[in-house]
């Protein structure tokens, strides 16, 4: 266990270089950066002599690699750099921004756990009934409809309805845990819904190929209820393929919290990665990047680890 947990992490460190090299030069590639950005609109008097001093000053004059390596070697002293933008450290950007983002993740996944594991148990028992049917209509239309489209109608309806939108001043869980909850409800309904879809059709879809397996119908032809069968000896096994997409839907979740955030005023990590995009922060956003694929490779870790306890048969090697 203990040499497979390093390999991975090794694998993960591996795949967190890649990504941060990915987009250490893609930004780069944009048109424009944060510097020209705030000269025209702070001064715009400034000479090219001016504006060759301060990219010095910054270090932006040095070739691509020795840029990298500097940042790199920054990055395992655990110094980011600062904003082009704001002048902050990208470090504490990221830590201001990040608990709101797991808050999100958390909340959406308990959201669509609670929606796709019942849904997706019932549609298997009721095999090819209407309840059955009209269950894969509701996660065919999960997926069909983008999560900005869903918060925008979300919002409209209530709005219209009930007159009530999610407060826009955002307050943290331990600020004030009421309207944090208030704020927080709607983008993690979301967001659950969008997830548990394919989470559903996947535990409908484990489900019945485990039914059919012989030591269902060794407990079942014992006398066991059908709830004690399903919920005993079944769902444990048809669960690690739903784990399986939990883990792969973490980077769709992290690229939905971009538009979540913005559509909810929500200062989160993905606000934060698309204000440093439009700003042309590339700092800001190469560190957001980096943290993110980390964060991916620590979810896919602990979905790898959890298949031990879910099926004692699976060994590490």
């Amino acid at each position: 266990m203990t040499a497979y947990i390093v390999r991975r992490l090794l694998i993960g460190v591996l795949t967190a270089f890649l990504v941060a090299l990915f987009a250490f030069g893609v930004v780069r590639i944009v048109p424009g950066d944060a510097l020209m950005l705030q000269i025209a609109e702070t001064s715009p008097r400034l000479t090219p002599a001016d504006l060759a001093r301060i990219r010095a000053e910054m270090g932006l004059d040095k070739p691509f690699v020795p840029q990298f390596l500097s940042w790199l070697g920054g990055v395992f002293r655990g110094d980011l750099g600062n904003s082009l933008w704001t002048g902050r450290p990208v470090l504490k950007e990221i830590a201001r921004t990040l608990p709101l983002t797991l808050e999100l993740a958390v909340l959406g996944l308990v959201v669509a756990t609670l929606i796709s594991l019942p849904i997706g148990i019932l549609s298997a028992v009721k095999r090819n009934t209407l309840l059955d049917y009209a269950l894969r209509f509701v996660a065919i239309l999960g997926l069909s409809i983008p999560e900005f489209a869903l918060a925008i109608v979300a919002i409209l309806v209530l709005s219209l309805t009930v007159h009530w939108i999610p407060p826009t001043d955002y307050r943290s869980l331990v600020e004030d845990p009421l309207t944090n909850l208030q704020q927080m409800l709607l983008p993690a309904l979301i967001v659950g819904f969008a997830m548990s879809a394919v989470s559903m059709r996947m535990t409908r879809s484990a489900m019945l190929e485990v039914l059919r397996e012989d030591y269902i119908r060794t407990a079942r032809a014992k006398g066991l209820p059908d709830r004690l069968v399903i919920m005993r000896h079944a769902l444990k096994n048809a669960f690690i393929p739903v784990i399986t997409i939990i883990g792969l839907q973490a980077r769709r979740f992290m690229g939905a919290t971009v538009i979540i955030e913005t559509i909810f005023a929500l200062p989160g990590l993905g606000r934060l990665t698309l204000d440093a995009l439009l700003n042309r922060d590339f700092v800001q956003l190469q560190g957001n990047l980096l943290v993110i694929a980390l964060l991916v490779v620590l979810v896919n870790l602990v979905v790898d680890l959890s298949y031990g306890w879910l099926n004692p048969r699976i060994r590490y090697g």
